[in-house]
């Protein structure tokens, strides 16, 4: 299972999104990430063939979906400023962190159907656990330059939990209804890994 076709010309990369466009169009008007490629297809309005040059599977268009949030999420990490002198920098660099994820689910609500369903499929849940760990890594490289003397191996641990919890807390707060309760959620969120990520540093 896998990206056929690397879309290098623009054309092909409108293409490619416009398949996946359509797969996230069809997943959240059926609630589920059983579509066809025939159905993809018909949403996109092209040939299914066309589709196959770009994707062997259904699971290789989702795969592209996960992919992409996971390498949107790396690239908003590494937007953030690579050290924090106080609390409050640090509150507001985890308050936009989050704010910048739950915004994607709630821009793209075939994301947590997918997510939701991934470990239906071994390649996905592959994907998860790797996305996981590289944006665990760059949580932590920015621990360690606001605090050089920690032990990476502690920061590591530390990450990879905040990891597992970012994850999990905003597709919870993406899945309730109404924006109040979503930003009260990520509020509590978001002091709870403050005080994770103080503890680390104080000791």
């Amino acid at each position: 299972m896998s990206q056929r076709r690397a879309p290098s010309q623009s054309r092909s990369r409108d293409m490619v999104n416009r398949i996946m466009e359509s797969c996230k169009a069809l997943i959240v008007a059926e609630g589920d990430v059983d579509v066809s490629m025939r159905e993809i297809a018909s949403q996109a309005g092209i040939a299914p063939s066309s589709v196959y040059q770009y994707f062997d599977s259904r699971d290789a268009v989702l795969l592209k979906i996960v992919e992409s949030y996971f390498q949107d999420t790396r690239s908003f990490l590494r937007s953030l400023p690579p050290t924090v002198y106080d609390k409050q920098q640090l509150t507001d660099a985890i308050g936009s962190a989050l704010q910048h994820l739950l915004d994607i689910y709630n821009k793209e609500p075939a994301l947590l159907v997918i997510m939701d369903r991934i470990k239906r499929s071994p390649a996905l849940t592959e994907m998860d656990v790797s996305g996981s760990k590289k944006n665990s890594a760059e949580i932590a490289k920015q621990i360690l330059q606001s605090a050089p003397d920690l032990n990476p191996a502690e920061v590591k641990i530390v990450s990879d939990l905040l990891t597992h919890l970012v994850g999990w807390g905003v597709r919870y707060a993406a899945s309730i209804k109404g924006k109040k309760k979503q930003q009260d959620t990520l509020r509590h969120l978001q002091s709870m890994i403050v005080i994770k990520i103080e503890t680390l540093v104080n000791g």
